[in-house]
């Protein structure tokens, strides 16, 4: 059975580009305040361990490397997942690509 096994190191990066900000175009939350307890950052899997968008040739170091990963709050967590054909593998994809662009475009300024 495929795990969620995320490397210290990926974790670091994807909150580091995200912004600490939900991926979701438009979507302005806080994803993590420094209180475990409370943090709202889920980490979710573009191709999926299994059923959604799930690819089986992927082996699970891939699955759960940052390329295959995007943050999101809880409530776009639960949309992208309950709309696999609303959100394919590409458009999940292009929506970590553009959030990333632009949280290094406003870092830059």
């Amino acid at each position: 059975m495929r795990t969620r096994k995320y490397r210290e190191s990926v974790v670091k990066e994807l909150f580091a580009k995200s912004g600490n900000v939900c991926t979701f175009p438009g979507c302005n939350c806080t994803l993590y305040d420094g209180n475990d307890e409370e943090a709202e950052g889920h980490i979710c899997h573009i191709v999926g361990l299994k059923d959604i968008r799930h690819d089986p040739n992927m082996t699970e170091e891939e699955l759960n490397d940052y390329d295959n990963l995007i943050l999101m709050c809880p409530k776009h967590h639960e949309e992208i997942d309950s709309d696999e054909e609303k959100y394919k593998v590409d458009v999940l994809k292009k929506m970590k690509k553009d959030h990333e662009a632009e949280i290094a475009r406003k870092v830059a300024n």
